[in-house]
């Protein structure tokens, strides 16, 4: 029954009108055109119907949607109208993000949450106990969680007594949790990589670590948060926003530096290798020494940490994006497996991690 409920419902439609064209089952009345449509659409509201059962179901073995929204404290009714919502809607999802906060009581403060829970469950490997420490953190945000490096992930796992997924590697306990720990930050780089790199040069300038290349870009960064350290073009940005460098104490300085990072950071693999630069390296970076991993691009960045924990979404995707949020157009347009999931979880933590980086912890922590 769970991959029939994530088919979806074309696969549903199709699979009807399949078995009476073979005869397999008898024609509804006298199998006209419009009797044939009418008990199709009377079949796919019914699979609606099951699997807004499956997602909102009390599992205690298995994780499914309402384990997420229970989690960020939405209420039943809500996630059962947001999930009818969805399934139903076939516009923009900018028009379904606003059809919440319009129709739900309360409606302007539950959308953040539902967001908040997709990305934040997508991006934790579905992970029910991860979530659930990101609430009690006081996390309502994805993007909170960019200035978190490795050492700040393992030490809220830990502060939250929060065991990984069961099939993340490692020798024990503590290697397990240190792995999946490094595979969230790189979940969360991947989604907000400039926000994570402002966060990076400013922790490095305070332990007196940054690369010298790295001068006045906090500020750049801070002053200009919707630059895109892997899209943006620097002289269209500065075209555009003259003032972009006036926060820097040097702009010229600042304007070389972000040249020198930004054609770095779209190379190499993790931020972690633009500050540990070889000693021949005259800029403070290092040029690659064999052609590396493209870093991925803002298409495939914000499905990534999902791309292996769901599945086609089961009805039909409304055209047009309209959300800000890294992750959150993926996650909604492909459906969860933990919709309709009855196993001990939505899909494999070892095949998430490999989308995230490879399940070898990197060189350094």
């Amino acid at each position: 029954m769970p991959q029939l409920l994530k088919a979806g419902e074309s696969a549903w439609a199709a699979a009807l009108r399949n078995a009476w064209a073979r005869r397999i089952i008898p024609l509804p009345g006298t199998g006209t055109p419009s009797e044939l449509d009418s008990a199709v659409a009377d079949e796919v509201a019914a699979m609606r119907e099951l699997v807004v059962e499956a997602a909102l179901a009390e599992l205690t073995t298995a994780v499914n949607a309402r384990s997420f929204f229970d989690a960020v404290g939405l209420d039943p009714a809500d996630q059962q109208e947001f999930i009818e919502r969805w399934l139903a809607w076939t516009g923009t999802l900018a028009d379904f993000w606003q059809s919440i906060r319009d129709n739900l009581t309360d409606g302007t403060t539950k959308a953040p949450k539902f967001q908040f829970a997709l990305q934040a469950a997508a991006t934790v490997g579905y992970h029910p106990a991860t979530l659930a420490a990101l609430v009690a953190e006081n996390v309502t945000s994805i993007a909170e969680t960019a200035a978190w490096d490795f050492a700040g992930w393992d030490a809220m796992l830990v502060s939250n007594t929060v065991d990984p997924p069961d099939d993340v590697p490692g020798a024990d306990a503590t290697e397990k949790r240190q792995n999946y720990a490094r595979v969230l930050e790189r979940a969360v780089e991947d989604a907000y990589p400039t926000l994570t790199l402002r966060h990076r040069i400013a922790a490095d300038e305070s332990a007196l670590t940054a690369p010298p290349s790295t001068t006045h870009l906090v500020d750049f960064l801070t002053d200009n948060a919707d630059f895109d350290l892997l899209e943006t073009n620097i002289d269209r940005w500065v075209a555009d926003n003259p003032t972009a460098f006036a926060g820097t104490s040097d702009p010229e300085e600042a304007r070389e530096n972000l040249e020198t990072v930004q054609r770095v950071y779209r190379l190499t693999p993790a931020w972690v290798a633009t500050r540990r630069p070889r000693p021949c390296s005259s800029t403070g970076f290092a040029r690659p020494a064999t052609s590396p991993p493209i870093r991925a691009t803002s298409s495939s960045r914000n499905s990534r940490s999902t791309s292996a924990a769901i599945t086609t979404i089961p009805r039909r995707s409304p055209a047009g994006s309209g959300i800000a949020a890294p992750g959150l157009a993926a996650a909604l347009r492909r459906w969860p497996r933990i919709w309709a999931s009855r196993g001990p979880g939505p899909s494999s933590s070892r095949s998430w991690i490999s989308a995230n980086g490879t399940s070898r912890p990197p060189a350094t922590g």
